[in-house]
């Protein structure tokens, strides 16, 4: 039987979708053919994602919650499953740094920043996650991708609470692929490098700092790159991959004597999908 990347029939719940990876990613799945759940913690993100994918024929909905709060997070997958039916995909794929913290060295980082950085990028993973898979165990399988960064596989200078977080979440990705490939379960994860999205624009008055120099591509990754990585994994062209970490950077980590980060910046992809 042909195996191809059709997701028709398929219910998706993409966390952090309003804009930027979080974005693209719900409108290609829903050009596979699932039906979307577009989780942002703004209003006007997710609806302004949900109308795009109406827009191109596909089947959305808007969800709205902050995903700092965890009673919020825990009405994400039965929200879905009431309005388009029992989820078989989750991605998530909000997070982000700068809009939370500011890079500094790690002696000078407080608790509470360490605390919401590790909230942000890998709590709510663990939480939404838990939720979906009791209904994947029992629904009999599922697809789960996270999305981390290239900060969890290097160092990540300036940025310590957002490179354990996303190496935490490397580490979940092997659990989880373990634990639940009995249930039919495939969990992946996905570290971008430097995607050019509206969370790595400069603040006013700053400089925009160019990265590409460490780039064998020589440029930066843009959100539909991430997207595409995102649907092969849920697809069935990816049915014996699970527990994998894949690297989507333009070849910047195969980068001998590595220096992603200049004038103060660390190698983050600093990618912020729907809470900063």
């Amino acid at each position: 039987m042909p195996i191809s990347l059709s997701l028709a029939g398929r219910v998706a719940v993409v966390a952090g979708a309003g804009r930027g990876i979080g974005e693209a990613v719900a409108l290609r799945l829903a050009e596979a053919g699932a039906a979307v759940a577009v989780v942002d913690s703004r209003a006007d993100r997710a609806a302004g994602t949900v109308a795009a994918v109406r827009q191109a024929g596909g089947t959305a909905v808007p969800i709205i919650a902050n995903l700092l709060d965890a009673s919020q997070v825990d009405q994400i997958v039965p929200s879905a499953t009431e309005q388009l039916g029992s989820v078989d995909i989750l991605v998530n794929v909000a997070g982000g740094s700068w809009a939370l913290a500011p890079y500094r060295l790690t002696h000078e980082v407080t608790d509470e920043e360490w605390s919401l950085i590790q909230a942000m990028n890998l709590t709510y993973v663990f939480q939404l996650t838990r939720s979906a898979l009791g209904d994947m165990v029992q629904s009999g399988g599922g697809t789960i991708v996270h999305v981390g960064s290239i900060a969890g596989v290097l160092s990540s200078p300036l940025a310590a609470a957002y490179g354990a977080a996303k190496a935490g979440i490397s580490s979940l990705t092997r659990t989880l692929a373990y634990e639940y490939g009995p249930f039919g379960i495939r969990v992946n994860c996905i570290a971008p490098g430097r995607i050019n999205t509206p969370a790595t624009a400069p603040e006013p008055g700053q400089q925009q700092v160019d990265f590409t120099g460490s780039i064998p591509l020589r440029r930066m990754g843009v959100p539909a790159e991430i997207a595409d990585a995102v649907a092969f994994l849920v697809s069935d062209l990816a049915s014996y991959i699970s527990g994998q970490t894949l690297l989507v950077d333009g070849g910047a980590t195969a980068t001998p004597g590595l220096i992603l980060g200049v004038n103060g910046m660390p190698p983050s992809s600093d990618r912020v999908g729907g809470q900063a």
